[in-house]
């Protein structure tokens, strides 16, 4: 490996890194050198030249199985944005402006085949007239595309499932003791749970603490005080504090990921709810539907692979709530219970023909029902496979390792079949 020292800068031999004198290179000089130019910032022409060369020493580093500093040793992805090929000085700023911190957003299989449907032409025009990047774009996009090959059989093998079900339906039971308890630890060691963020909507920071002198607001409780005032305000706190839950760094080593609710629940059924009920305006209404459906389009990883209805009659929801006594839910009456449980069946239940289309071997095996939603309202979830299971009777599911063992059957094979969809589809 040669370099020279050129007015205080370094210039390096490429060509005695890549191999073309491989007996006068040591494994630690190469090394050495990928670290070095992972140092190095793109910002002068010559310095430019580099970066573009950068795409040769990504493709040596996938062909080794002891990967250089410059890259993860387990993905060869680049670990700051200066260290993907063809983001210089300006280009990191620019976009940093767009919230793209890492380039997560455009690496990811969801953005990249979502937002772009996997097209690089898309891409590279989206890079120089929406950001702003003009030189090396194509550069740019040529890592995403080829970082997403690899980054995609992981993803679609990880499948997001959301629990949905009325209030007191036994969601956080059932994500707790099937999924979350000790003793079923070795099934679930490949599974991650998200519960529904509840403290954030009890404690919101107050940031106007002179005028009131409180600490935080209770957003679940001015709700259920004064729904006319706050049905609106809330239900766009909670979409909010869902989209920032779906952001938070995660791993496609998992098998499998269970979200308590999503935001596809709040607007069929609380949103809905609360205008009917005149919680609502029609302005509130309108302003909702202007955002959602874009803002679920921008975020694809709001939309799940599949959902599990947890079907429960109001009465015995009524019971349950009483039973767990939340404070802010003393006022929450039966009639309100019946409303948000019609909402969920003509959603997640429908009676009208053709739209239950279930798997016999799956009924047969396990007792459950697999319904596909054949609802225009939002399209991003229309033909979602929906797991109904009756949660309606007092299985003891605190204690009963036999009917976590049922259930944890029931919700794998579920999985399973909904993977192999998800599968089928990415290949066509």
């Amino acid at each position: 490996m040669k370099t020279r020292m050129l007015g205080g800068s370094v210039s390096i031999t490429v060509a005695s890194i890549t191999g073309s004198r491989r007996s006068f290179v040591t494994p630690a000089q190469k090394s050495s050198a990928y670290n070095f130019l992972g140092n190095v910032v793109a910002s002068t022409p010559r310095e430019k030249k580099v970066c573009r060369s950068h795409g040769a020493f990504h493709a040596h580093c996938r062909r080794n199985t002891r990967a250089p500093a410059l890259f993860s040793s387990s993905t060869c992805e680049p670990t700051t944005l200066l260290q993907i090929p063809g983001v210089d000085v300006r280009a990191k700023v620019l976009l940093e402006q767009n919230g793209m911190s890492n380039l997560r957003d455009l690496q990811t299989p969801q953005a990249y085949i979502h937002r772009f449907d996997s097209n690089k032409e898309r891409l590279s025009r989206y890079l120089q007239e929406e950001v702003g990047i003009s030189q090396y774009a194509d550069d740019m996009v040529e890592y995403v595309d080829n970082s997403c090959v690899s980054e995609a059989n992981r993803s679609f093998d990880q499948v997001t499932l959301c629990i949905e079900g009325n209030i007191s339906s036994g969601k956080s039971t059932f994500l707790t003791e099937v999924f979350i308890s000790p003793s079923n630890r070795r099934k679930v060691a490949s599974v991650s749970v998200a519960l529904e963020p509840v403290d954030k909507w009890q404690f919101v920071v107050n940031f106007n603490k002179q005028s009131s002198g409180r600490v935080s607001h209770n957003m679940l409780s001015e709700f259920y005080n004064n729904p006319s005032r706050y049905a609106y305000t809330f239900q766009h706190f909670v979409f909010m504090t869902r989209l920032l839950q779906a952001k938070e760094p995660r791993t496609n080593d998992l098998s499998m990921r269970i979200v308590e609710r999503s935001v596809f629940s709040d607007k069929m059924i609380f949103v809905e709810a609360a205008h009917e009920g005149g919680w609502m305006s029609d302005l509130e209404l309108s302003i909702f539907e202007s955002w959602f459906s874009p803002t679920v389009k921008a975020f694809p990883e709001l939309v799940p692979d599949g959902f599990i209805y947890l079907r429960t009659s109001p009465e015995t929801c009524m019971q349950r709530m009483q039973g767990r006594a939340r404070g802010e839910e003393t006022g929450v009456s039966l009639h309100y219970l019946k409303t948000l449980h019609e909402k969920h069946e003509t959603w997640l239940h429908p009676r009208k023909s053709g739209s239950k289309q279930s798997s016999p071997s799956f009924v047969d095996a396990l007792g459950a029902s697999i319904i596909y939603i054949r609802d225009a309202r939002v399209p991003a979830i229309e033909n979602t496979p929906v797991l109904v299971l009756d949660f309606d009777s007092d299985s003891d599911t605190r204690y009963s390792e036999l009917e976590k063992d049922r259930l944890w059957s029931i919700v794998e094979t579920f999985a399973s079949e909904v993977r192999e969809q998800k599968q089928s589809q990415s290949r066509q």
